[in-house]
């Protein structure tokens, strides 16, 4: 019954976007649209061991001999909404679930995860959840440029917690042909929107 109930939710969903929907918004997972207890625990050369947070992982600066588990990241641990998650849902409500997508810094053994998160949430099949696996800013500036291709939308809206990924995607929408025409709008998310 729930399973039917969640289906229903995804066609009316689906069926609700009008083709009028021009925009594409693009969400980062971690500490943007959900805080989580996952970790990434990065043994040093020296033999310590120490655990970031996302945000703490984000502008870490790695240092010769390091050594990094993403396990944690595998899975969705612990998981909860921040307030851009109403956003999310907004976008979703008046444009259907092909206007969002996920780019995450997270490698691709978190995609069923994150899918299923999302299933359980809202009930909904997200079809782009991108996972670059590295915190490399312009691999997220360069997935842009391919939603930018693929979708050819008017506008992109950029959702991220980390401002160098912020400066990478105003970097590319600045510079690359691609993205002439399209209006790239990035959304540095701080603490106080968590």
């Amino acid at each position: 019954m729930r399973k039917l109930l969640r289906d229903i939710i995804f066609r009316t969903l689906t069926e609700a976007a009008t083709d009028d929907c021009d925009v594409l918004a693009v969400f980062d997972f971690d500490d943007t649209l959900v805080t989580s207890n996952s970790k990434v625990i990065v043994m040093h050369a020296n033999g310590t061991e120490e655990e970031m947070a996302p945000a703490q992982y984000a502008i870490y600066i790695p240092q010769k001999g390091d050594k990094f588990d993403y396990s944690q990241f595998d899975n969705v641990m612990d998981a909860k909404p921040t307030a851009i998650f109403s956003v999310f849902r907004e976008m979703i409500h008046d444009c259907g679930v092909d206007s969002v997508a996920i780019l995450t810094a997270r490698g691709s053994n978190a995609q069923l995860a994150i899918k299923e998160f999302f299933n359980e949430q809202l009930g909904i099949h997200l079809k782009d959840i991108v996972t670059v696996g590295s915190s490399d800013p312009n691999a997220k500036a360069l997935h842009i440029r391919k939603f930018a291709n693929l979708y050819k939308p008017s506008v992109i809206h950029f959702y991220d917690d980390a401002e160098s990924n912020i400066t990478a995607v105003k970097k590319i929408a600045a510079t690359h042909p691609d993205l002439q025409g399209i209006d790239v709008i990035t959304h540095h998310i701080r603490e106080e929107h968590l």
